[in-house]
């Protein structure tokens, strides 16, 4: 078969529900979905939609994970779906 060799992720998306913090780890870094400010009060269950993150880098451990979920925050956390976006070389 064919096996890339070096996977660029241009954008990650999640759908989400009732969250507070999202955080994605990505090329040895960790990055925050911006998510409405709002939503951080008490009362608020969180926000409910489709979150993005745009990235630049190449990961050229094709058998490594793309991206992986990560936070030290102790808030709710609900992710029903992600999707990536990029290219990759063979």
């Amino acid at each position: 078969g064919n096996a890339p060799t070096k996977i660029r992720t241009t954008k990650l998306s999640a759908r989400i529900l009732n969250t507070k913090s999202l955080c994605f780890y990505v090329g040895g870094r960790i990055e925050r979905a911006q998510i409405p400010n709002k939503i951080l009060g008490l009362p608020d269950d969180g926000f409910t939609g489709d979150v993005s993150i745009n990235l630049i880098g190449i990961n050229n451990d094709a058998l490594r994970p793309v991206w992986t979920v990560k936070g030290d925050d102790a808030l709710p956390t609900t992710i029903l779906s992600v999707a990536a976006e990029g290219r990759y070389s063979i």
